[in-house]
């Protein structure tokens, strides 16, 4: 639990940034999903499990958003997902 913790803490208020062709109504062509948020952390030397990133859906507009990383039902992280159009 002490490893989630600090996990926890080395990922909180973390900024990944994205950018995806989107249309002119700033509706993504594509979407942001668990797997290129693992993906994005693992080349900042974080490894999670896409079962950590709690998502309702994929992100699929221009914008900034907040994703919480979850480990167990207490420890959890925010980060923040921009996503800016080609």
């Amino acid at each position: 639990e002490s490893a989630y913790n600090a996990l926890a803490s080395k990922i909180n208020g973390i900024e990944l940034a994205f950018v995806r062709k989107a249309d002119e109504n700033n509706h993504l062509f594509g979407s942001v999903s668990e797997n290129h948020i693992v993906q994005a952390l693992a080349e900042q030397d974080i490894e999670i499990n896409k079962a950590n990133v709690k998502m309702e859906k994929h992100l699929k507009e221009v914008g900034e958003f907040e994703v919480k990383i979850g480990f167990t039902s207490e420890i959890v992280a925010e980060i923040k997902v921009n996503i800016s159009s080609e």
